[in-house]
């Protein structure tokens, strides 16, 4: 029994300029945070390992992207959302991919990391090993929806011009505007993990996906939603 401790950090420590290489990172890819919560968490990971190291405990660090499947919880909730109000643009198609895992998943790996005989001052990355871009997030919500995906898209430099616009009206009316530029970066940023690591080493193998998951949360979604509170 691995009896030590078990931090939940984020691949915010990765930081945003990742990727460029065309495939998934994973942990041999040094840490470079860019955020003040990257860093944040990215200075607690070294605390909590700086102490398995003492030999005051064993510990592992797990870093996992966008979590999924808590209910009305989460960014996709939120997309699920805006598409179902038809606020969300039909998505351009852009060179990018999002790694996410489902809230089981994560307990389980951390469950393992808990366990696992071999576990001790690591970091490893949690994924559903798995690359989404918006675009196929946008038209599997659409079709889940019972909707026809259309056959046209906004065009990238129309959605960045206006995402910046937004940024704007916001500072100006002082009021959340949607699609702004912190939203803009979300959805065209590459966070594109490997989670071959914890695979490997521990045996974690994820069991959900979106694409299993997106019928189930517009489902939950349209059962709960009021009606006047989303266009059918």
């Amino acid at each position: 029994m691995f009896g030590g401790l078990v931090y939940l950090s984020s691949v915010k420590v990765m930081g945003t300029a990742i990727g460029a290489g065309g495939g998934p990172v994973d942990e041999a890819t040094p840490p470079a945070p860019d955020t003040l919560y990257g860093h944040a968490k990215l200075a607690a990971e070294r605390s909590v390992l700086a102490a398995g190291e003492a030999g005051e405990l064993r510990v592992c660090v797990l870093r996992p992207p966008m979590i999924y499947g808590i209910t009305g919880a989460g960014n996709i909730a939120r997309m699920i959302d805006a598409v179902a109000r038809n606020r969300f643009p039909p998505w351009p198609k852009l060179d990018h991919r999002r790694s996410s895992v489902h809230v089981l998943d994560l307990i389980a790996a951390a469950f393992l990391a808990a366990t696992h005989p071999r576990t001790g001052d690591r970091s490893y990355l949690v994924t559903d090993d798995h690359g989404y871009s918006t675009q196929w997030l946008y038209e599997r919500i659409r079709v889940a929806l019972g909707r026809p995906v259309p056959g046209w898209t906004v065009l990238y430099r129309a959605l960045a011009t206006a995402a910046y616009g937004a940024t704007w009206l916001e500072k100006l009316f002082r009021r959340r505007m949607f699609l702004n530029r912190e939203d803009w970066r979300k959805l065209t940023e590459i966070a594109w993990f490997s989670s071959d690591w914890i695979r490997t080493e521990l045996g974690f193998e994820p069991h959900h996906s979106l694409e299993q998951e997106i019928p189930r949360m517009v489902r939950e979604y349209l059962d709960t939603a009021p009606s006047g509170d989303r266009l059918d």
